[in-house]
């Protein structure tokens, strides 16, 4: 199986996650996101996994639409892994308060 059939394969479980849940903040529809972004090739328009904006991926590790340093107060990068690792949600919450 070469790289390009895991492409498909994650492409085909996002599309599954999208008809179960609508929210752009499902855990497996961003997971799927992120596995499709991470190996897509340097070049390629990915999706960002957390809020689902069209972007060209410009280097290996790029994976993300922005940072705090480009968007403001809208970093995706953090969202993401706030909402998908479940010790950092806890302690998102707990500062967020």
């Amino acid at each position: 199986m070469n790289k390009d059939d895991d492409v498909d394969v994650m492409e085909r479980q996002l599309m599954l996650a999208k008809r179960r849940v609508t929210p752009a903040h499902d855990k497996v529809a961003m997971k799927a996101r992120y596995t499709i972004a991470e190996a897509s090739p340097v070049g390629k328009i990915i999706q960002c996994p957390c809020c689902t904006r069209d972007h060209m991926k410009t280097a290996y590790n790029k994976v993300f639409c922005s940072n705090y340093k480009t968007r403001g107060n809208r970093n995706c990068k953090d969202r993401y892994w706030n909402i998908v690792d479940d010790k950092r949600a806890i302690r998102a919450s707990t500062y967020s308060n």
